[in-house]
């Protein structure tokens, strides 16, 4: 796989103030999402990832999702209604 050229300075500096103004745009990280088991899973992996922690939750909230199906119910009168 050829390598990717070095992109010159002015660039790189261009593309990381566009990198923090997107990022400033974002609404603020409420941390009691972590305050789960996956969220505690999240804060294992942290350290070795360079993925943002919200990205690294929802990927295993979406994965979850996946390996339970639709099993997982409650029920309100006679509906059964599928946990999101």
């Amino acid at each position: 796989m050829p390598a990717v050229p070095a992109l010159d300075p002015e660039t790189e500096r261009r593309a990381l103030e566009e990198i923090a103004r997107a990022r400033s745009e974002l609404p603020d990280r409420d941390e009691a999402m972590f305050g789960t088991y996956l969220g505690s899973l999240v804060r294992r992996l942290e350290p070795t990832s360079e993925a943002d922690p919200a990205n690294i939750l929802a990927s295993l909230m979406a994965a979850t999702g996946v390996y339970l199906g639709d099993g997982p119910h409650m029920r309100a009168g006679d509906d059964r209604h599928p946990l999101p």
